[in-house]
């Protein structure tokens, strides 16, 4: 069994198995803290990605997937819950991660900008190694 199958197998379980919350009732003072792990399974999606030279109004465009060899499916982590510090009011928290790694030769030349903005040319037959990470707060 793969690990995306897994994943969504253990995912369904605790859902299965979570206690379902409680209403308050009266003036009983909700829950003070709470936090939630979880994650779910992304099986296919579609990307693009663009520079553009805003001084000639032209730019070039890619797939990630396509062009840089980024995986199509993954799991993503999530955490998130509150803390109440009055009956009424609560401060929030949520952190997800999204990350997908890939490898490729390239079959197309293209410019890309490295991290300081300087354009770099990736010739024709380059070995790219990616890694798009998002974290999300």
């Amino acid at each position: 069994m793969n690990s995306s199958k897994i994943t969504t197998v253990l995912a369904i379980a605790c859902s299965l198995f979570s206690l379902p919350s409680q209403a308050a009732e009266n003036d009983e003072v909700p829950d003070t803290f709470k936090i939630s792990l979880g994650a779910y399974v992304v099986n296919r999606y579609d990307s693009s990605m663009s520079l553009t030279d805003s001084s000639l109004g032209a730019g070039a465009s890619i797939n990630p997937s396509e062009t840089l060899g980024l995986d199509l499916e993954q799991t993503v982590t999530r955490l998130d819950g509150y803390y109440r510090f009055t009956p009424v009011h609560a401060l929030t928290y949520s952190r997800y991660k999204i990350k997908s790694t890939g490898n490729r030769t390239i079959d197309e030349t293209f410019d890309w900008l490295d991290k300081d903005g300087n354009k770099i040319e990736i010739p024709l037959g380059a070995q790219v190694n990616t890694e798009l990470e998002y974290d999300i707060y």
